[in-house]
Parts: structure tokens; sequence; C-alpha cells
């Protein structure tokens, strides 16, 4: 199920092509749905938590215009898809710049923590916020490559394609896979310090 209350049925009806095209389109959003919740809310952290469902839609609507133009020689078509959000969000990131809205009040990839006894609760949810503050510190382009790789388990090509449809000077998946092997030392080192921290050591 979709976080923050994000629909199943997503309104395609103002930018939706003639059926038989239509069913397609209803079969990108069913398979690709909580792929781009999951990168819209990691990307939007900070932004009102209302329009989360208005970036889901555009990006569907989008996604419904283009799909006649859609070229699985270059990306496959979550990689695509998860491009066209990026661009939405983007635009979004330059709207709220304009705007003073509230936080999201939700831990992103971290969110879907099982309710336990409220002494175990409280602890997750400090686990939780560490975690998110942790790989918030990893710098561009590795920060989404943690992103792509751990929450949205991306192989090494689709990340590969992701960055190329983003504009990012990168020609090999080796050059991903040292991004990815770079921002998981430093998560272990700041883990290993972060235990540490509780022992008293």
């Amino acid at each position: 199920m979709p976080p923050l209350g994000v629909a199943r049925s997503v309104d395609l009806a103002s930018d939706a092509p003639a059926p038989p095209a239509a069913a397609s389109v209803e079969a990108v959003v069913a398979a690709h749905l909580d792929d781009v919740v999951a990168f819209a809310r990691w990307r939007l952290r900070g932004a009102a938590s209302v329009d989360l469902d208005d970036v889901v839609s555009v990006t569907f609507q989008r996604v419904a215009r283009a799909l006649p133009r859609y070229d699985p020689a270059r990306a496959t078509l979550r990689t695509w898809v998860l491009g066209i959000t990026a661009n939405v969000c983007r635009e979004h990131v330059r709207q709220r710049a304009r705007r003073h809205e509230s936080p999201l009040d939700d831990e992103g990839p971290f969110a879907d923590v099982a309710p336990g006894c409220p002494e175990s609760d409280a602890a997750r949810r400090e686990e939780v916020a560490w975690a998110r503050r942790l790989v918030d510190t990893l710098e561009e382009p590795k920060r989404t490559a943690w992103l792509l790789f751990h929450v949205l388990d991306f192989t090494e090509t689709e990340a590969l394609q992701f960055f190329q449809q983003e504009g990012v000077a990168v020609s090999s998946v080796n050059t991903v896979r040292a991004w990815m092997r770079r921002a998981n030392e430093k998560l272990q080192q700041a883990a290993e310090r972060y235990r540490r921290s509780l022992h008293g050591e």
C-alpha cells in the first residue's frame, strides 16, 4: 500500500491517450506507483504532505502523454518513469522555494516501522531518525545511488541509465559501483561510531 494515502487509481483523465493505449498506462501505474511514491517521498521531504499526491498524479499524467515515445532501447520502463518523476520533483522544489511549508512527518524510505511496545517503538524511532540524518549527509550522486540500490532495488544498469537521463556525466557501471561502495563505507563507519557512542566508548 503506498504511503501517505496515495490512491491506487491515479487521475489520468486530463491527459490519458485513447484506448487501447490507456490500458498500457494503467499497467504502468500499477507496476510503478510504489517506486514513484518512494522516490518522491525521498526527494520531497520538507514539502507539504498534501503535495505528494499532486506530484505523483502529475508524474503519471506525463507518463501517459509520453508513453508512445518511450524507447526501451534507451532505458528500462522503470528507469524512464523515475526519470520523469525526478523532473516533476525538481519543478516542485523550485515552487517550494517560493513558499513556506510544513515538513513531511515521516521517515521517507525508513517509514515502514512495525508497531510494538512503547519502549521499543521509541528506540526504533530514534534509530530511524539517526539513519535518515546519516543518509542525508551523503553527497550527490552517492546519496541518490544509495536510494536507487537500497530503497528501489535498482540494478547497476538501471542506475547508470537513470543518471544518464539526469544528465550526470557517467558512462560506466564501474563509476556507479564506486559511488555505491564509497557510500556504504561512509555509512558503515558512521554506524560503528554510533554503536560505540551507545556503549560509552
